[in-house]
């Protein structure tokens, strides 16, 4: 499957990045911990 190694190659790459679009992906589950 290219397209797993491809998106394991851009977190590997790009972990800040990969951080950035999982917070803008998942706002919940940020803005749960910063509440609680």
């Amino acid at each position: 499957q290219p397209g797993r190694l491809l998106e394991a190659g851009y977190q590997f790459k790009y972990p800040t990045l990969e951080g950035a679009l999982k917070e803008l992906y998942h706002p919940r589950e940020t803005t749960k911990v910063v509440t609680t």
